[in-house]
């Protein structure tokens, strides 16, 4: 028996349902929360602990959007690309493992009570394009691993009680627009 022919109407009724269905999951799938990588969580837990503070949502399978709130944006994976406290009297240290950020591109520390160093892993930040430490109480030298930090475009670490040299390898970045 000879199958009936499909009418134009018919296929673009197909082609126009097909393209809604398509439309409908890419926006669903945009929409869904990210949730904060467990490895950033980890850090974001060891940053409360040196900083005798707790921040609510800064948990493993935090809603990402729901942390803006906090000065943290995370990325389409959940990984912490900004964070910024400014000016939020926090004290202690800022601790080693805020290396292990690594799709940080703005980390803002500034007007707060930070006393120590620099961590000295700070160059493993390597799409850090901000960093913003000024106004604390840091000491100690600046870390040479800054040399590192080849896409960064601002650096302020003004009013801290830094001492020594400042790194050579710092006037080798050529995206450095602020210091």
């Amino acid at each position: 028996m000879p199958q009936p022919e499909t009418t134009a109407t018919e296929r673009s009724a197909w082609l126009a349902l097909i393209a809604l269905l398509l439309f409908a999951f890419a926006f669903a799938s945009a929409c869904h929360a990210q949730q904060l990588h467990a490895s950033q969580a980890a850090v974001l837990s060891d940053c409360q602990k040196a900083w005798g503070r707790t921040f609510q949502g800064w948990t493993q399978g935090a809603d990402c959007g729901n942390m803006r709130s906090t000065g943290i944006r995370c990325d389409t994976r959940g990984m912490i690309s900004q964070l910024d406290l400014t000016g939020l009297s926090l004290t202690g240290s800022i601790p080693n493992s805020i290396t292990s950020l690594t799709a940080l591109t703005w980390l803002q520390l500034s007007y707060n009570q930070f006393t120590g160093r620099i961590p000295a892993r700070v160059g493993n930040l390597h799409f850090l394009r901000f960093l913003i430490l000024g106004n604390n109480s840091l000491t100690g030298s600046i870390p040479e691993s800054i040399a590192s930090l080849t896409a960064l475009s601002s650096l302020d670490l003004s009013k801290n009680r830094l001492t020594g040299p400042i790194p050579a390898g710092i006037g080798n970045l050529s995206s450095l627009s602020f210091l």
